[in-house]
């Protein structure tokens, strides 16, 4: 049954994405700012902003009695990890022509946007008390978008450098939100205050980014290309059904609870993440058309998202 109520927040969501792009793309084309910019707000991203917003969020979900209660939601976001991850690699190796694009797939189709995008889409379609849950079961795909991600585009054409990837700030930020999680501090007065008000500024800082990126296409070029729509229709449909069918299946059938389908979906269904423009431009490689896959990902998933939590919230 079509879910109206899904539909509307979904394109609600999705328009505020494209409308900070499309401030960074009529910046850069106006050229109010040049394409240095989009390495800059990259940089202070990977450095500030994404740390923060772990340390502001990752405490609060990581608890013992959190924990606790949802090992088996743990143990299957690993096992859907280690699929995905894999199958990423397969499918980029079949598909990218050079060695950037190849590494730019296998993380495009292992880790979708499931943070400022996803987050809110879930608070809103299915409460509270799924998002807790939500965030848990995305703490495994966190970790290895923030380690083995970050080192796709830092290892780019050299051996990775695991010791400088597992002690970038992402991860330093993991580290550190893991142990006051468990051991129940938590940052207060002016700190708490520069945490959350530094953490906010993830999302637009790196929606900015990739319209400055994008900003150096003609509308035109943007949107023509057979490959970025191929890739997204993996991203947002071929790769979730893959998933879903067989969950679905077993939890209609099996009487399995309908949060083990729910999870899944959810992280798996949102459109390409930022990252994929975020990390490489950081880095000083041309992201450009990582930024185009972005945007028509965003696009599609107007139409692709509100199908899948309908279908979701079905059961």
């Amino acid at each position: 049954m079509f879910n109206l109520d899904v539909c509307l927040l979904t394109v609600q969501k999705v328009a505020f994405l494209l409308t900070v792009i499309f401030i960074g793309y009529l910046m850069r084309r106006s050229g109010k700012v040049e394409h240095k910019a989009a390495q800059v707000l990259s940089i202070l991203t990977t450095h500030i902003f994404s740390p923060c917003y772990t340390l502001k969020t990752l405490p609060k979900n990581f608890t013992v009695d959190k924990l606790g209660s949802n090992l088996t939601v743990l143990a299957l976001s690993c096992v859907l990890l280690l699929i995905t991850v894999f199958l990423s690699r397969f499918l980029a190796k079949k598909l990218g022509r050079t060695d950037f694009e190849t590494r730019s797939l296998c993380y495009v189709f292992a880790f979708a946007n499931t943070g400022y995008f996803g987050y809110p889409v879930i608070e809103g379609v299915f409460g509270e008390a799924m998002l807790s849950q939500f965030m848990i079961f995305c703490i495994p795909f966190n970790i290895t978008l923030y380690s083995y991600g970050y080192g796709l585009f830092m290892s780019a054409g050299k051996k990775i450098n695991w010791k400088k990837i597992l002690l970038s700030p992402v991860m330093l930020s993991y580290y550190l939100g893991i142990v006051m999680g468990l051991s129940g501090i938590a940052a207060k007065g002016f700190l708490a205050d520069a945490v959350s008000g530094l953490g906010a500024c993830m999302s637009p800082a790196s929606m900015l980014s990739a319209g400055i990126v994008l900003g150096g296409f003609g509308a035109k070029k943007l949107l023509t290309g057979i490959r970025p729509y191929a890739y997204s229709l993996i991203r947002l449909v071929a790769i979730p059904a893959l998933f879903g069918i067989p969950l679905f299946l077993a939890v209609y059938f099996g009487n399995i609870n309908s949060v083990y389908l729910v999870l899944p979906m959810a992280a798996l269904a949102m459109p390409v993440g930022l990252n994929t423009v975020v990390y490489p431009e950081s880095f000083g490689y041309d992201a450009s058309d990582n930024a185009k896959l972005c945007f028509v990902s965003f696009v599609m998933s107007i139409l692709t998202l509100p199908i899948v939590f309908s279908l979701v919230s079905a059961v």
